[in-house]
This record gives structure tokens, sequence and C-alpha cells, in this order.
């Protein structure tokens, strides 16, 4: 996890629409991509259950989660 940047951040408005396209490009290049989350994006989640969030929606596998990162992959 630590050769990873993150490519995507998540911010304040949390998961949307437009963080979701982001990371369907983003794991179409890549394969695997670590993905930031911001303390102002979380508003009463986990950074668990954003992880989740994402990867059901983009049908991706989530491979790891640590502190306010996390990575999934196709």
């Amino acid at each position: 996890m630590n050769q990873l940047k993150p490519a995507v951040m998540i911010g304040k408005n949390g998961v949307t629409e437009t963080v979701i396209s982001e990371i369907r490009l983003q794991i179409a290049k890549n394969r695997k991509i670590k993905v930031k989350i911001l303390g102002s994006a979380k508003e009463g989640t986990t950074c668990k259950e954003i992880a989740e969030e994402v990867a059901g929606l983009t049908r991706t596998k989530l491979v790891d989660v640590r502190g306010n990162t996390f990575v999934i992959s196709k």
C-alpha cells in the first residue's frame, strides 16, 4: 500500500458521481489505485463504510483500508 500514491481524493461533498467517474477512469488505467478520504467527507460514517460503498459502485475489490486511505483493484 505504501508504494501507491493517492489517485483520487474524496472531499467534503463525499462520494459523488464525479468522484465515481474519476475512480472508474483511474481503475481502467491502473487496475489498482489508492483513494484518500478527507476528514470532512466522513460525516458520521467510517472510512471502511465509504470504501465498501465505493467498491460496490465501481464494481471493484476492496484490498485494504488504513486510516483515511483505501486501496481498490479491478
